[in-house]
């Protein structure tokens, strides 16, 4: 099993539950009803020192009464995860928009919308941004700057955040890597976070450069 950040992994719902910090009542609750109804929780950075049966999981939802989201983290015994999978496409998310495809990059969708897609429940507001992740296919800085560009005139007045995944190597906040203003950029993978020279980064992929 490879898991990458942002995979959303389906997990036995009578598994004991392993909150990473103490919850409250009413999020022990909530989690049990999220796994009775065959919702996943998303992999993310995994600690260091991990005994190799225990991944990291995270789970993030709006609470529309109290008006607060809501952060929990687990330690899960693999043996209760089902299957992993990667995160819904933006034509999946915005299926009445047309023209994703004539992108020619493969884009999925996490944060908010993502999760309101697998709650069928309220998770986002008018401010919400749309979190992308674009898997990194040989496209030049230029092009993804376009890209970018498309897709904040077929999504319209919401903001576009997200990362740019390269792979083997880890994933880049898109902002950051396409304005090209800081000579250093942070990437993050399912085990690190740290600063790479962006020179290093075109050295690995020129066809950024291109």
């Amino acid at each position: 099993m490879i898991e990458y950040r942002h995979d959303l992994c389906y997990i036995n719902p009578d598994i004991p539950i392993n909150f990473i910090s103490t919850p409250k009542p009413s999020n022990i609750d909530f989690f049990k009803e999220w796994l009775a109804n065959r919702r996943p929780l998303m992999v993310t950075r995994q600690q260091d020192n991990l005994p190799d049966n225990l991944m990291r999981l995270g789970l993030s939802y709006f609470d529309i009464n109290t008006r607060h989201k809501h952060r929990l983290s687990f330690l899960i015994d693999k043996k209760y995860i089902i299957n992993c999978t990667p995160l819904p496409k933006i034509e999946t998310i915005f299926p009445d928009i047309l023209g994703f495809h004539n992108l020619r990059i493969d884009i999925g969708v996490y944060g908010s919308y993502c999760w309101e897609f697998l709650s069928l429940e309220t998770q986002t507001t008018p401010s919400s941004d749309i979190d992308l992740l674009l898997n990194y296919n040989d496209q030049s800085i230029f092009t993804l700057s376009k890209i970018v560009a498309k897709l904040q005139g077929m999504l319209g007045n919401k903001k576009i955040d997200g990362e740019v995944r390269f792979k083997k190597l880890g994933d880049f906040a898109l902002d950051e890597l396409v304005n090209q203003q800081s000579p250093t950029l942070v990437l993050k993978n399912i085990n690190e976070v740290k600063l790479i020279e962006r020179q290093a980064l075109y050295e690995i992929f020129p066809s950024l450069l291109s």
